[in-house]
């Protein structure tokens, strides 16, 4: 299969199971919904600005929700068809479905509330804005996420053990050309580094935890991957992610 056919089967797979979970996401927040108008019509607080923060952090958390599941399915349709995750096309697209759904999610939650009883309390503006701030998935947790299945990919083996009707990934053994770490070894590793990462940003500008966490971070993205890897030559490229911090903002 090409892989542009590839890219495009996955994205119908994310198109299908999202659309399911969608539905289960509207409903369950809905149901938060009611239980939290019921509290406070109980308090007689139903139409007020405590009402207001609820449908926010309500519907913020819901947006959320299906931000995340479209990414999950996008990453999961990429891995089962096999699909490579380049920085070149399919990271800009990925990065691109999930700013346009949060648009669209945000203006859809906007138009409800405007049309709802609560929009006298407080200016759609304003729900708008606190709204916005409360929808998570920003684009470096995007990135966090690609990285990861990008990472975790490198330990799979595509080709498919057959189970029943379905085909799925088969764990594989070998190690990626060059590298010197087994992926049971290289994974861990460098999803500690991700975490660590928040923290590493939040230090002073030419910080010596800085640059001591770049040098590390290359030198398990080489022994993870092989020093020929396309990960490994974005290292040094300009842009801050969830797996590393690039070397020209450590230096």
């Amino acid at each position: 299969m090409g892989e542009i056919p590839a890219v495009e089967n996955a994205w119908e797979f994310a198109e299908r199971a999202h659309k399911v979970e969608k539905q289960r996401l509207a409903r369950e927040y809905q149901q938060m919904l009611d239980e939290a108008r019921s509290r406070l019509a109980a308090r007689g607080a139903a139409l007020s600005g405590s009402m207001v923060m609820e449908t926010v952090r309500i519907e913020g958390a819901r947006i959320t929700s299906i931000l995340k599941s479209r990414l999950d399915h996008l990453l999961e349709g990429l891995s089962l068809y096999k699909a490579e995750i380049d920085d070149l096309n399919t990271v800009p697209r990925l990065l691109q479905d999930i700013d346009l759904l949060r648009i669209d999610r945000i203006a859809e939650a906007k138009r409800n509330y405007a049309a709802g009883p609560l929009a006298h309390l407080v200016s759609v503006e304003n729900y708008s804005l606190s709204l916005e701030s409360e929808v998570g998935l920003t684009r470096d947790e995007v990135m966090t996420q690609i990285e990861r299945w990008r990472l975790k990919l490198g330990g799979l083996d595509h080709s498919s053990v057959q189970e029943g009707d379905n085909k799925m990934p088969r764990r594989a053994v070998p190690q990626p050309k060059g590298a010197t770490l087994t992926p049971e070894r290289s994974i861990p590793a460098l999803e500690e580094l991700i975490t660590q990462a928040t923290d590493v940003k939040a230090q002073p500008y030419g910080s010596a935890e800085k640059k001591q966490w770049g040098n590390e971070a290359k030198a398990l993205l080489e022994a993870a991957l092989g020093e020929d890897h396309s990960i490994v030559s974005s290292f040094s490229r300009d842009f801050v992610s969830g797996v590393y911090l690039a070397v020209s903002k450590l230096d």
